[in-house]
């Protein structure tokens, strides 16, 4: 037969078939398509999800930095002097948040209002999720972040009103806050709203936000402590101009400027998890399909297979042969590429998750055109190439079942003396054999380690997350209240240590000593702990606490200052202190746990310079500027006392006799994780997601080479049986087969999983950062074996049962 004429008859034969099995050729599409379009719709979210942040910025106007005044005490509008910010040629939009204090229904209470400029109008607009945003006209109209539980405004919503009477300015600076003499105001909730600010800039939950409208009827003399939002031209570039020229303006007063794109990593540590999961969850879709799809594909090309010696017979050429079994796939492979695009335009909707979901600002249905292009294109590839391999090796008609052939897994398993039906199951599952009796054993031994090992893998991923959700100590978090005092330093807050270290269930007390310093024009936190009771001390990532003249700094603050453990550093006016460790440190709205350093507290005031020095001074009212030992009481008096409870000491209990030990005047606050902590917790369920699909991915190999042995085996297990096999034995065969490939599943992928698990969670500690300890999914690991074995034996339950009632007179003759 010449070529054009056996390409037409391959051609009329493909089409016979296609109208014969047409149902079954679509259905495989459809099943490709769905899986290849859940796996693409994953990659978009993955994309959508990184982007997701910097969207979030873009759509709201995000500042790129935070002067904070009011951490080196400027209040007044004179001292201030923003206006000269404005006018700076790199800076493209300014505006001030302030900080109200009120009394309300509720209890005391706080929020932020617009004092300056275009916050919340233009710098840093909020994200409206619920309800709307307030009129500009209607200065009584507010809206808030997103409350949790715990926070003051939980329960409420759009709809609700608040009343509070505000703080004057005056009278908290007079230390009169025992009655608000400011107006008395009724706030109507309109919206519920999200931004950078108080996703990470000041990490807020259940606040008040008051526009600019408030501030135009009521914003004189309110106790506003102000602090500059910058928009920034070109962030990389200008953040260090910036710097030098706040350094220059409030010379000696050490006021700290807060990196915003720093401080998003507080989100951006959780979205990267999430991005990469969502990649992993795509790649298990594309491995389970290409395990699974593959093998039935192949199955599908095969099974046209009893007509190539007919075809060989009419003249057909081997590739005219390939072309006849090859076509009728064609529909399958279209049907995916079309299902693919609808079910990944279908499904983008329910993508980003987590985090990523709750920062992206333009939710719904997108059609991200070169994944979907891609994904198509991929999905025409694989599956075109899948079918164009087995049709080619099905086409080839001459196989010699009775050639000679080295000695099989079969062979060498039978001479170690086993039963026959643990010899001949063994075989079954590792000895793939030749010809129309090849077994797919090689996918499946494949499949079953990489499913076992994708499922202990991100079990002992899942593992780590749960570790550092239930963990604050693993972000520096390493006290368990805090207590402090709004305003003047009182006799009681003096007292409040050797208080607290007689509290039941308190096992260590220490003060603490926070001061802004500048090292170059950074102004960084630094620390200083006395200890009163037991001993407080901050988490060494690296290196060793300090000692005289030397220091700990924050991970972050170290690669800003571009110096490591062994380097030395020059602080304040303090000269050059040696860099010894690496330490994690408070999370405070002003800095975060890897910023910052940590000295010794009478290095930290001989580091605080003479301006820092004087202002202080006159803000406590002391009439000379403080020595170095009186600086060191200040620093402590102006800080916080720490407690840390027994591990057996109920939190609520303990903190309620805290409470009642220091006194009205002393205010308690709960410990609580980062937000970086937080965050994390959205990423559990991405690892068991992957585990559920790498699962599936195991199923289905074991479950296809245990159908396929049925087909491709008849003839033997027909022999074995006239030969004295038992039903029982036969079920056995086709049992220890699934046994011995979920054995070798979990030999490899157990500690292969264990080792890849760890090596993933030690890359998100270390770009956190926070503490590594090495996770174990121990109730996995305990369930992993018998698991394993049990759905194994299940999978083969059927083919087993079938394998049992084989007629072997009836094979026999027929092969």
């Amino acid at each position: 037969m010449d070529r054009s004429g056996g390409r037409s008859a391959a051609r009329m034969w493909a089409g016979a078939d296609v109208r014969h099995r047409r149902l079954a050729l679509v259905a495989l599409g459809l099943i490709a398509g769905i899986t290849a379009g859940l796996a693409t719709a994953a990659f978009a979210g993955a994309r959508r999800t990184d982007t997701a942040w910097d969207r979030l910025r873009d759509a709201t106007q995000a500042s790129d930095a935070i002067v904070f005044t009011s951490q080196a005490g400027i209040y007044t509008d004179d001292e201030l002097g923003y206006e000269a910010f404005a006018e700076l040629p790199y800076v493209e939009r300014v505006g001030a948040f302030g900080l109200f204090y009120a009394s309300s229904e509720l209890g005391e209470a706080s929020g932020f209002l617009s004092s300056f400029g275009d916050w919340l109008d233009g710098v840093d607009t909020p994200r409206i999720v619920e309800g709307r945003a307030p009129r500009r006209d209607a200065p009584d109209e507010v809206v808030i972040s997103r409350p949790s539980a715990g926070s003051l405004l939980a329960g409420f919503g759009p709809g609700d009103v608040v009343r509070m009477h505000l703080l004057t300015q005056e009278q908290l600076l007079a230390e009169r806050a025992d009655e608000p003499e400011g107006p008395e105001v009724k706030f109507e909730i309109v919206g519920v709203m999200d931004s950078p600010f108080n996703l990470a800039a000041i990490p807020s939950d259940g606040d008040i936000y008051v526009g600019p409208a408030f501030r135009e009827r009521y914003g004189a003399g309110l106790a506003v402590f102000s602090n500059l939002m910058v928009k920034l031209k070109d962030p990389a570039r200008d953040l260090p101009r910036l710097e030098a020229e706040v350094a220059r303006r409030y010379p000696g007063r050490g006021v700290p400027v807060y990196d915003l794109t720093a401080a998003g990593k507080r989100v951006t540590h959780a979205t990267d998890l999430e991005r990469s999961g969502l990649q992993l969850f795509a790649l298990a879709v594309v491995l389970a399909g290409l395990v699974i799809l593959g093998q039935t594909l192949t199955r599908s090309v095969r099974a046209a297979g009893d007509d190539v010696p007919t075809l060989a017979a009419l003249g057909f050429s081997r590739s005219d042969r390939a072309l006849a079994l090859a076509l009728p796939h064609v529909v399958s492979v279209m049907v995916a590429a079309a299902v693919t695009v609808v079910v990944a335009i279908v499904l983008s909707e329910r993508f980003p998750i987590g985090l990523g979901r709750r920062i992206d600002p333009d939710l719904g249905w997108h059609v991200d055109l070169p994944v979907i292009v891609a994904g198509a294109a991929l999905t025409v590839i694989v599956l075109g190439a899948a079918v164009a391999w087995s049709a080619w090796r099905a086409a080839h008609t001459v196989v010699d079942e009775t050639a000679p052939n080295r000695a099989g897994i079969s062979s060498r398993v039978a001479q170690l003396g086993l039963p026959v039906t643990v010899s001949t199951g063994i075989g079954l599952a590792l000895d793939p054999g030749r010809g129309q009796r090849a077994l797919p054993t090689r996918p499946a031994v494949i499949g079953a380690i990489v499913g076992v090992l994708g499922v202990i893998g991100a079990l002992t991923l899942a593992a780590g997350i749960s570790d550092a959700t239930t963990h604050p100590e693993r972000f520096g978090a390493v006290w368990d209240v805090e207590a402090y005092v709004a305003n003047a330093v009182t006799d009681d807050f003096r007292a409040a240590p050797e208080r607290m270290a007689e509290v039941r269930g308190v096992d260590d007390v220490a003060r603490v000593a926070r001061v802004s310093l500048p090292v170059g024009d950074i102004v960084t936190p630094f620390y200083g702990v006395d200890d009163v009771k037991g001993s407080v001390q901050f988490v060494l990532l690296d290196g060793r606490a300090p000692a005289r003249g030397e220091v700990a700094l924050g991970p972050d603050s170290a690669d800003a200052f571009g110096v490591s453990i062994g380097d030395d550093v020059e602080i304040g006016s303090g000269g050059r202190f040696r860099v010894v460790g690496l330490v994690l440190l408070p999370t405070t709205p002003h800095s975060s746990f890897d910023q910052g350093g940590w000295m010794l507290p009478e290095d930290l005031a001989r580091a605080t310079p003479d301006g820092q020095r004087a202002a202080l001074g006159e803000e406590l009212g002391l009439e000379a500027r403080p020595t170095q030992q009186e600086l060191e009481e200040l620093l402590f008096d102006m800080g916080g006392i720490v407690a840390r409870f027994a591990d057996d000491a109920p939190v609520a209990a303990t903190t309620a006799r805290v409470e009642r030990a220091v006194g009205p005047d002393v205010v308690i606050e709960s410990s609580s994780g980062p937000a970086d902590q937080q965050n994390l917790r959205n990423t559990r369920p991405l690892p068991l997601m992957f585990a559920l699909f790498a699962g599936a991915l195991a199923i289905g190999a074991l479950l296809h080479v245990s159908a396929t042995v049925l087909r491709r085996r008849r003839h033997d297990l027909a022999v074995l049986r006239v030969l004295g096999l038992t039903t029982r034995q036969a079920r056995a065969c086709l049992a220890w087969q699934a046994t011995t490939l979920a054995a070798i599943g979990l030999l490899v992928g157990v500690p292969l999983g264990v080792i890849v698990g760890r090596l993933v969670w030690r890359a998100v500690a270390d770009q956190t950062p926070m503490v590594y300890v090495p996770p174990t999914a121990l109730p996995a690991l305990l369930l992993a074996v018998p698991l394993a074995f049990v759905v194994a034996n299940l999978l083969a339950a059927l083919p087993g049962s079938r394998a049992a009632r084989l007629r072997p007179a009836e094979v026999l003759r027929a092969e």
